[in-house]
């Protein structure tokens, strides 16, 4: 063995990387709850528009360097090519450096210029305070990107919790401070840094561009706080390859050659991130400008719809704010725990392909996407179901928020279902030779997005749900498209029967288990709270369901925690 430690199995990757998702996503609400009502849905836009000017230049210049640092690196250790495994890591760290550095550039002295052009020129602050995370990223994706390679998550898992935490801390503590500092500065002198304001309202509108860099600010520095871990257990952590193994490695190849193979393989991983964030991208440059249309003719309409009382001229940046800030982050929930297959599926795919496909693979692939459709078809059909319970449960104190969002909640969560796929099979045709699908799905896709936001958002009647309806018809086609393509390519049937009607199954019997139940629990006495049990009888309905149908597989529960002592009763009881 050319490792010191036992390499993880694709379920166990995941399982490490889905608690660590789970603990990020518990944090990343404890940050964006108390932000959303420190700022509001103004306030978010500033926030949402600095992340979505980001997302495409992250996704253009480093978000496919770990993928393709993974996938190099697992071919190394398949063929025992130890020396290139580290050389891998040690040449991308500077390769990524430069390429991150020209989109730093892009971000931070070019934050005016794409602030104006999204309509937002206020955000201009919280985009500049954005453009260190490129440079960070750089680091922790090229270490991150080796031990997944290596098919061990631990430190990609770690990291992240690293990353969530002190994003927690320094993200509330900077805003909080910064809007404090603001109103202080007000009350002595009758400005908000320097811009005079009329009254404590105004006030506070004017801090909030600064509040909001603030958090940006927070952001950044947490990026940092992961790559230094991530450094760190690199430089000074345990050896992953015996020095046994790396003497009798054969020599390894040239830097050069070893620049072209990343380069190769990290331009379409990159351009099929970019893609995936594209319809975010699409929603940042064209929704308020749509809803400023949409508002001009018929303001009214849109303040009924949602019990408002705002001028026209204030409903764009609202309604843009709390759609990005509230309803798209819990949508984007539903793919960050698929994620977590991609980046565990990715090495052990690539292996199993490498050596020649066969039984591992097809193994390999079905595991994947039976496990994608046990995760994201009940999560997606759930918050679809009780989008505005949920809403209510986190976002009690913003009422009109919830009003704007809840409606396209319901959409997004059936999108949510469907993105849950692209991820994980986009890894898959990935690992099997196929990177440039992606994009070219998505190109498509994204004429579907495109042409819903430019007419269905410019009709007051829709607004925000045009945008809604434009993201799921965009994922239900690029997925469709894409697992038809990864059928072709491997040769094989997924598996649908197991792998997908017994979700689909369970998750409509969760969904309605739990909307039926939940405005029962709220006559007990539970009020907003009954949004908890609901979930919690739908996921008992969904687990039943699950077993009934032989969904689950021995396997996959004896790669789970506990599930050697689990996976034995119930094949006793015929439910495996």
């Amino acid at each position: 063995m050319g490792s010191k430690s036992k390499r993880q199995s694709f379920l166990e990757g995941a399982v490490i990387l889905a608690v660590s998702t789970i603990v990020v996503k518990a944090l990343g609400a404890l940050f964006k709850v108390p932000l959303m009502n420190l700022l509001g849905g103004t306030g978010m836009a500033y926030f949402m528009t600095a992340y979505e000017i980001f997302n495409p230049i992250y996704a253009l210049s480093i978000a496919g360097f770990p993928a393709a640092v993974s996938r190099l690196v697992s071919e190394s250790v398949a063929q025992r090519r130890y020396r290139d495994a580290r050389k891998i890591v040690r040449l991308s760290v500077w390769l990524f450096l430069a390429v991150g550095g020209v989109g730093f550039c892009l971000l931070f002295f070019g934050s005016g210029l794409l602030c104006r052009l999204v309509g937002n020129p206020d955000a201009r602050l919280a985009v500049a305070m954005l453009a260190p995370s490129l440079l960070f990223g750089c680091v922790t994706s090229a270490v991150r990107g080796y031990y997944q390679g290596m098919r061990n998550m631990i430190p990609t898992a770690v990291s992240q919790v690293v990353e969530a935490v002190a994003k927690l801390v320094l993200g509330i503590g900077l805003c909080y401070g910064t809007f404090v500092y603001a109103l202080q500065g007000y009350a002595d002198t009758g400005a908000v840094f320097g811009r005079p304001a009329a009254d404590l309202a105004a006030a506070k509108e004017l801090a909030m561009p600064y509040a909001a860099a603030g958090a940006i600010l927070g952001v950044a520095l947490s990026t940092l706080a992961s790559a230094v871990y991530l450094g760190c257990k690199y430089k000074f952590g345990r050896e992953t390859i015996s020095p046994a193994a790396m003497r009798a490695a054969p020599r390894s190849e040239s830097a050069r050659s070893i620049a072209r193979r990343l380069a190769k393989i990290a331009l379409p991983v990159c351009l099929g991130t970019f893609a995936v964030s594209l319809t975010s991208v699409i929603d940042l440059f064209s929704v308020m400008n749509s809803l400023e249309v949409a508002a001009a003719s018929g303001a009214d309409l849109i303040n009924r719809m949602y019990g408002l009382s705002l001028p026209a001229g204030q409903i764009p940046a609202f309604l843009y704010g709390a759609y990005s800030g509230i309803g798209v982050t819990l949508y984007n929930l539903i793919p960050a725990l698929t994620a977590t297959f991609a980046t565990s599926a990715l090495p052990a795919v690539t292996a199993a392909y490498v050596s020649g496909g066969g039984e591992p693979l097809k193994k390999g692939v079905r595991s994947v996407f039976r496990m994608t459709s046990v995760l994201c078809i009940p999560a997606g059909l759930g918050l679809a179901a009780l989008s505005r319970p949920i809403l209510e449960l986190l976002y009690a104190g913003r009422p009109q928020e919830i009003a704007a969002v809840a409606p396209s909640l319901t959409m997004l969560g059936l999108a949510g279902a469907l993105l849950g796929y692209t991820a994980p099979v986009y890894s898959m045709l990935q690992g099997v030779g196929r990177a440039e699908v992606p994009v070219k799905l998505m190109g498509v896709g994204a004429l579907i997005k495109l042409g819903c936001n430019l007419t269905l958002c410019r009709l007051p009647q829709y607004n925000l749900k045009g945008a809604a309806l434009g993201t799921l018809l965009c994922y239900l086609f690029i997925a469709a498209a894409a697992l038809v393509i990864l059928t072709r390519q491997v040769g094989f049937s997924l598996g649908w029967g197991r792998s997908f009607f017994g979700p689909l199954l369970g998750g409509a019997l969760c969904a309605v288990g739990a909307r039926l139940s939940c405005p029962l629990f709220a006559r007990l006495g539970l009020g907003r709270m009954a949004a908890l049990p609901a979930i919690l009888l739908g996921a008992t309905i969904y687990l039943v369901t699950l077993l009934c149908t032989g969904s689950l597989e021995e396997g996959d529960l004896l790669s789970l925690p506990g599930g050697k002592k689990l996976a034995p009763r119930l094949a006793r009881w015929g439910l495996l």
